[in-house]
């Protein structure tokens, strides 16, 4: 009996060769041992967690994430574009889906990159208070008082009915002319006005100014000598309110012909 299995070793009885239990019981404890080693290099298999991928294999496998796992510890390399004081905006390409997350971070760092520069060209001032505080309402304010600085307005006031003071307007002419928030009052008017007792506050009240035209300090007061020579003095109070001061004369003519300009409150 010379031949045995390719594999393992099995003895092969030839034809002309006598059964020999030894033989048999031979092939039968190879064949255990080789079932024996398959079984023990099948578990060993099994509990190996290198095999059946390269190196390069587990490495991406261990660095991939499940659809369903957290990424709270993941990091991502990328080359960043933000930049705590930046000196100028920076394009950044439409975001796709299927990008690599580097790509996606570097254009988040771009976006970043855009806002602190956004925010720097703002500036630091307050803007709280400047139309309805945001920079839309910001620049439609500014914009808005532009158009009122050049704006122009003509205001022709009628003459105000007499009473215990003045007697009686011959004469009639008071002219308001407002530029942005200039404001020129024109007057020249007669009138019989009765002497008013020289206290602090017994000037005789003309008329009240719409509030467009009122004035932006507390009052304005200036002196005005008639064309007879009478001594007046004239005040226009932030409330709108015009009175003269006589002096404590009666004045029988030409009472004003005075112009005054100054910076109205709206």
């Amino acid at each position: 009996m010379a031949a045995e299995t390719e594999n393992y070793g099995f003895p092969k009885p030839g034809e002309d060769d006598f059964y020999d239990i030894g033989v048999f019981n031979l092939a039968m404890d190879k064949a255990d041992e080789a079932i024996k080693a398959a079984e023990e290099k099948a578990d060993s298999h099994y509990g190996d967690s290198n095999v059946h991928i390269t190196g390069e294999e587990r490495e991406k496998w261990d660095s991939s994430l499940p659809k369903t796992g957290d990424s709270k510890d993941n990091t991502v390399t990328f080359n960043s574009g933000d930049a705590i004081s930046p000196t100028g905006w920076a394009d950044v390409g439409l975001i796709s889906s299927g990008e690599e997350h580097k790509g996606l971070w570097r254009k988040v760092s771009l976006i970043a990159k855009n806002m602190r520069y956004l925010w720097k060209m703002c500036g630091t001032n307050d803007i709280s208070k400047l139309g309805d505080g945001t920079l839309t309402g910001a620049v439609s304010k500014l914009n808005t008082d532009i158009l009122k600085a050049n704006e122009v307005k003509y205001y022709n006031v009628p003459q105000p009915p007499t009473n215990s003071i003045f007697v009686s307007f011959s004469h009639w002419v008071f002219n308001i002319t407002k530029i942005g928030r200039v404001v020129t009052i024109t007057t020249n008017f007669a009138a019989h006005m009765k002497a008013v007792p020289l206290t602090a506050d017994s000037d005789a009240e003309l008329l009240i100014l719409p509030k467009e035209y009122r004035p932006y300090a507390l009052y304005k007061i200036f002196t005005y000598v008639t064309q007879d020579g009478f001594m007046t003095l004239v005040n226009i109070g932030g409330d709108g309110r015009i009175g003269i001061h006589n002096m404590a004369k009666e004045i029988n003519g030409w009472l004003c012909r005075w112009t005054v300009t100054y910076i109205a409150r709206e």
